[in-house]
């Protein structure tokens, strides 16, 4: 083995362990997880291949097994493909098959420890993501509280009753996206129900530019009136 795949290991894509027992093959993955691809012996000596190959998942989970068989064994080579094994190669071994087996399980054990790299990064992001979203509704909780007990008074009127009602609108503008975001993790898990309902489109522009009519005003731009026209 170590001739045949020399070059893959002077190069360090390879490296290669031996046990001669299923216990010492055992005591190796204890020790060693990250191992990516193993060829079992169907035939181990203290214990058969299919014995270790249904240990193989709390063990090494991430791991593919390749089984090895006598030629003709196919009763033997159904049973492990059936209980979990990634392959199989059969005796007399073809150096070249096994070499291709060996690529084909490698390349698939390297997709799908990335593909659990990535969700494990995707999941962090979410849980992130998740949790400043539910920060973001304290801060609003406490502007509009204040806001809201000043409008109650009725003491202030004119701009300044303005700039109070466009505090509260814009805080609760907010409120509405961060609970958009928060209904993200349910439209993700599929619970999110679909609502219809019918929209004033007219309106809803209204109170856009109401959203920014301080600003206007500060900048000189004069804000002009739109007929509104009802359509059957």
């Amino acid at each position: 083995m170590k001739q045949r795949f020399r070059h893959r290991i002077q190069a360090g894509e390879y490296s290669f362990l031996f046990a001669t027992s299923g216990q010492e093959a055992l005591t190796i993955l204890r020790q060693q997880s990250d191992i990516d691809v193993l060829l079992l012996d169907i035939n181990m000596p203290d214990i058969s291949g299919l014995v270790l190959l249904a240990q193989l998942h709390d063990l090494v989970p991430n791991t593919q097994a390749v089984m090895v068989s006598a030629y003709g064994d196919m009763v033997n080579v159904r049973t492990v493909m059936n209980r979990g094994a990634f392959d199989f190669v059969t005796k007399p071994i073809n150096f070249q098959d096994l070499e291709l087996t060996i690529e084909k399980t490698a390349r698939h054990v390297g997709q799908l420890r990335e593909s659990i790299r990535a969700k494990s990064i995707a999941d962090l992001k979410a849980r992130f993501f998740d949790n400043i979203t539910h920060e973001f509704r304290t801060p609003l909780s406490l502007i509009l509280t204040p806001v809201n007990s000043m409008l109650q008074e009725g003491y202030y009127q004119g701009a300044h009753q303005r700039n109070l009602l466009m505090i509260r609108r814009n805080a609760h503008q907010l409120l509405h996206l961060i609970n958009q975001l928060l209904d993200l993790a349910k439209l993700e898990a599929d619970t999110l129900p679909l609502v219809e309902a019918r929209g004033d489109v007219v309106s809803f522009l209204a109170e856009v530019v109401d959203w920014f009519q301080t600003v206007a005003e500060q900048k000189g731009i004069v804000r002009h009136e739109v007929a509104r026209f009802e359509y059957g």
